[in-house]
């Protein structure tokens, strides 16, 4: 595997910062009961397991958008 072919390491801190900017991207176009968690990790280009990893739950990454507009 070349270097340009390696994935990114992101700490928690910018991979939830990374999941809220693209939750909030994805409210702009389309309704909440259509964006889910697997939807808003490849919009942010990360592995599914992220939301877990950073927030616990699904719910929870809506909270912390929520508390960031």
């Amino acid at each position: 595997m070349s270097s340009d072919e390696r994935k990114v390491r992101l700490s928690k801190a910018e991979a939830s910062e990374k999941l809220i900017a693209s939750t909030i991207e994805l409210m702009r176009d389309h309704p909440i009961g259509k964006i889910s968690a697997l939807k808003i990790c490849a919009h942010a280009g990360l592995d599914k397991m992220t939301v877990r990893y950073c927030f616990g739950s699904y719910m929870n990454l809506l909270l912390a958008t929520a508390s960031t507009l």
